[in-house]
């Protein structure tokens, strides 16, 4: 959907999308706040998989603030279960794409995770999963049929200036 016209009805949010909103992370507040502004225009309505619930929570419970993450998703979002549906299709991800051989147990963890959550929102038939991990997310797009959406963050000041 270009030029941020997003039709989507049903949109799946991604656990470091999520997560950057619920902290406030200045570089995606413009961005998210223009996103999730013209869905809710459109009444979409905004869900999380029950494995973005389970990420979240864990460093809530470690920093101490799950009363706050709990009431940040059940304020926003639905959640979604991994369920038989779920896994399944996140098993044919999976195949479509392996995990590099060679990659670390974190990064094979993280991957597990990821087609979980991809494999959610194509039971659930979302319109898409956003995302600000286009690293990890755009490679499955051709193995699901919602579109996957990145949130960039808001470049810095001078910045540009910095890549030479």
């Amino acid at each position: 959907m270009a030029g941020g016209d997003h039709a989507w009805k049903r949109v799946l949010f991604d656990t470091n999308v999520v997560s950057r909103w619920m902290d406030g992370d200045s570089d995606f507040h413009a961005p998210l706040k223009a996103l999730t502004r013209t869905l809710a225009k459109r009444k979409a309505t905004f869900y999380v998989s029950a494995v973005t619930v389970q990420e979240l929570m864990i460093f809530a419970l470690l920093g101490r603030e799950a009363q706050k993450a709990q009431k940040f998703l059940t304020d926003h979002f639905t959640t979604l279960i991994l369920d038989e549906r779920a896994a399944l299709e996140a098993a044919r991800i999976g195949a479509a794409l392996p995990a590099n051989k060679g990659a670390k147990q974190g990064e094979r963890d993280l991957w597990h995770r990821d087609i979980a959550i991809l494999g959610t929102a194509v039971a659930r038939d979302m319109d898409a999963v956003v995302t600000a991990n286009g690293r990890d997310f755009l490679k499955f797009q051709d193995h699901v049929p919602c579109e996957i959406h990145v949130v960039e963050p808001m470049p810095r000041r001078g910045a540009s200036a910095r890549r030479t």
